[in-house]
């Protein structure tokens, strides 16, 4: 079974004032990212973001307290505050064979497959934290 990665950019605002879980919340008051801009498993979203906080990337950490629910999506927030993580979301300093042995599970694709899972992965967090209006945030919600 394959997980689904779900993106929203949410208004920061309604994040920190409903009663809500943030699954819910960007739902339903969220602008949903084309689908087709993240076209791979969920579970690499997931692994990435894995991979990047094993990396000493705080990149599944915010100031912003958000309401999660058991049984719930998995919910990531990136906010303007991760613009400063930007370098260290750069593909080029991660070699092929470091993400190979860190997502073992990813042995049916071949490296350049791999490299480009990864590029294009980085490629979307970079761009949207880096896009996010100050009043914004980035919410992934894997389930």
């Amino acid at each position: 079974m394959s997980a689904i990665a779900l993106l929203y950019v949410v208004h920061r605002d309604r994040l920190v004032n409903e009663r809500m879980p943030v699954h819910q919340i960007a739902e339903e008051f969220g602008r949903r990212i084309d689908p087709d801009v993240f076209p791979y498993s969920g579970y690499l979203m997931l692994d990435m973001l894995t991979f990047l906080a094993d990396r000493g990337v705080p990149i599944d950490r915010t100031a912003l307290k958000v309401r999660t629910q058991p049984d719930a999506p998995d919910a990531t927030v990136l906010t303007t505050e991760h613009r400063a993580l930007l370098p260290r979301l750069d593909p080029a300093q991660y070699p092929v064979k470091e993400v190979r042995e860190f997502l073992e599970d990813y042995d049916d694709l071949a490296d350049d497959e791999l490299q480009e899972a990864v590029t294009d992965t980085l490629g979307l967090l970079r761009t949207t934290i880096a896009d996010l209006a100050e009043n914004e945030v980035f919410v992934i919600l894997i389930s």
